[in-house]
Parts: C-alpha cells; structure tokens; sequence
C-alpha cells in the first residue's frame, strides 16, 4: 500500500503501479523458502467432478466413437468456406475469433493437460503481437516475425512461471494475473511497444501481400489448422500424458522418475508459443492494436471461453 501510494503521488500518468507490484509479487515468490513434506502447498484447482465416461455399448458403434471428428471436420470446411459468404468487415471479425482460438488452445496445454491455471495467456500473447509487429516491419519476412512471436511468448511464459516450479498451488495464477494487469496498463503503452496504438500491418506472403481481410482470413485459418495438430498431437504424445501425470499427481509421477519441473518448462514454452502465434494473428487482423486490445479482462474471457468449450 505505501509502494503504490508513493508511486502515484510521484508518477501519477505513468500506471507504473501495476508493474512494479507484478515484479514485487515475482520476485517474492521466487524468494521463498521452498518447504515440503506435510507443510508443502496442496492447494490447485479442479473441477467439482468428472463427466461419466460413454458406456461400453455405446463406445463399440462406430458412429459414437467418430462423432466427434466428423462433427469437427464439418466445421473445419465450413469454416474454410466463409470467406466465400462473408464480407470484408465479417472476415476480419472471424479472423479475430481465429486468433483467440489458438490463444485457447494454449491454456488447452497448460490449463487442461497440466493442471496449471493461467490467467495472462492474453498478456503472452500480446508480446507474441509486438515481436511479429517489429520483425515484419524491419525484415518483411511474415513467417520468420511468427517463428519469433511463438520463441520469444514461450520466453515469457517460462519467466512468469517460475514460482509455480518450486512451490506448489496456485502460484502460477498469482503471477500471470499480475502480468495480465501489468502489461496493458504500464508495458504495452511504452513508446517501444505499442504506444498510443499502431498500425500492424498486414503481412505479406510469398510476395503476395494480404491486404484485406478476406485475403488474409485463409492463412491465419491455415495456422489455426496447425495450430490444432499441434495441441493435438501433444495431447496424444507421451509429453501430454506426463503432463497429465503432473497434473493428477506430481509426488507420484516423481516417485515414477519423471522430472516434473522439466516437463512443467516444456508445457510453459509449448502454450506461451502457441499464445505468441495467436496473438499475432489477432494484431494483424486488426488496423491499429494499443494496450486496450490485450486487456485484463481478455485474458480471463478466452479462460472461461476454452474451459465452458471444453
């Protein structure tokens, strides 16, 4: 309280408030005396219970088994075909959605496979968006901006995800919420970020420029898809079944020498980069992207949005 009062009343239009507390809040966290045995901190977050798995009649029709592939495959190609129907104004409303979706799919990883509760994948995300704004400014090269929006977003993920490494709980919570307050209000506003607001640009693809937003709608829908493999394949990898084991019972996946920290590292590089692709989808659909378009809220709405999806 006497930090924040004293940053107000010497910097009262900065909003240097938000990211000093977030660095206090890390730094603290990762100062703490890791304790363990039955002083260690249980505390995570679950669901009140689990659905009913499809009885074993059910599961043996081939119709039940594929429903759910043939019904995601229907809106796939559905969802290939609107720029066909849709307007300009529509095909950069939708591409938006594409680009929080893929923001979901990363709490997907990191929420959903390892248990850990995320609230700033926005904020991730929107260092995602800075990163592919500078690169394809300076370079031109589109592609090479998103191979360094993912690399440096998954840098950033590990960094606010280190307390949740050596104590237990919902550490990680505690830091991304921080970071999803800091980074719109303080951070994203700085001169070097995005400043008032600026014009991302559209990218420009194999010497074809995607200046409107139908012809841009086709390849963020594109990395959506690869998005999807991605998760996919992750979820259905021996990395995703660690996670998981992290997740129900990390005392128990080390009793089987699984090294949880490592695999908790490579959840936080894999859904920071999927979240720094996305947010450079959305910054680019948009004409001018400022601190607004990343904020707090966002991050808790695209939470809610992937958990109510399932």
């Amino acid at each position: 309280g006497v930090i924040e009062q004293v940053l107000m009343f010497h910097y009262p239009q900065s909003n240097l408030v938000e990211m000093v507390l977030f660095v206090i809040i890390l730094g603290t966290l990762l100062l703490q005396r890791q304790r363990g045995g039955r002083d260690e901190e249980k505390g995570s977050w679950a669901a009140v219970q689990a659905w009913r798995p499809v009885p074993e009649q059910l599961r043996r029709i081939w119709l039940v088994r594929n429903l759910g592939l043939m019904v995601g495959i229907v809106a796939l190609i559905a969802a290939g075909l609107l720029p066909l129907v849709i307007n300009n104004e529509h095909s950069v409303v939708v591409t938006e959605i594409i680009g929080t979706s893929i923001i979901g799919l990363s709490i997907g990883i990191l929420t959903g496979l390892g248990g850990q509760l995320t609230l700033g994948q926005v904020a991730i995300a929107s260092i995602g968006a800075v990163v592919s704004f500078q690169v394809s400014r300076a370079s031109g090269d589109f592609p090479l901006a998103l191979i360094y929006a993912g690399l440096v977003s998954g840098a950033v993920s590990v960094l606010i995800g280190l307390p949740s490494l050596r104590l237990r709980g919902l550490m990680l919570t505690v830091t991304t919420l921080s970071f999803a307050l800091a980074t719109p209000a303080w951070l994203l506003p700085q001169s070097w970020m995005l400043g008032s607001g600026k014009n991302p640009g559209r990218p420009i693809v194999f010497g074809h420029a995607l200046d409107t937003g139908r012809l841009y709608y086709p390849f963020a829908f594109g990395l959506l898809l690869v998005a999807l493999v991605l998760a996919r394949n992750v979820r259905r990898s021996g990395f995703g079944r660690l996670l998981v084991a992290i997740r129900d019972n990390e005392d128990n996946a080390r009793a089987f020498t699984v090294r949880a920290s490592l695999v908790k590292v490579q959840g936080y590089v894999v859904a920071g980069f999927l979240a720094g692709i996305g947010g450079a989808v959305y910054a680019h659909a948009i004409a001018s992207v400022d601190g607004a378009a990343f904020s707090a809220q966002a991050s808790i709405d695209v939470v809610a949005m992937t958990v109510i999806g399932g």
